[in-house]
């Protein structure tokens, strides 16, 4: 009973200390640059200015290289690491297999 006692009074004590530190340090500045949504923002921004620059290079629309880029590239770039794994795979097994025996 007396370590019950003694574990809740110490579970107090800390989270009374733990909030007098947490009140004295302004977290405004801190929060501001952790913020998942800014990093999102700014992240889905600099992807779109990319692809206006490339559409701006290739004389294009940027409509038309977001398609290519994730209509058409992307799948067969999907379907090529796939076909690759499966050939690796089947190579590496073949491998395992001449050392087995």
């Amino acid at each position: 009973m007396k370590k019950a006692i003694f574990i809740f009074f110490l579970i107090l004590i800390s989270s009374l200390v733990g909030y007098v530190i947490f009140q004295q340090i302004d977290f405004k500045y801190y929060w501001a640059l952790l913020e998942m949504d800014n990093q999102i923002n700014n992240l889905f921004d600099w992807c779109v200015y990319v692809l206006i620059e490339a559409a701006r290079y290739t004389n294009t629309t940027y409509e038309f290289v977001n398609i290519l880029l994730f209509v058409v590239l992307m799948p067969l770039v999907i379907v090529l690491q796939l076909l690759l794994n499966i050939i690796l795979f089947s190579k590496l097994k073949s491998i395992n297999h001449e050392y087995l025996y």
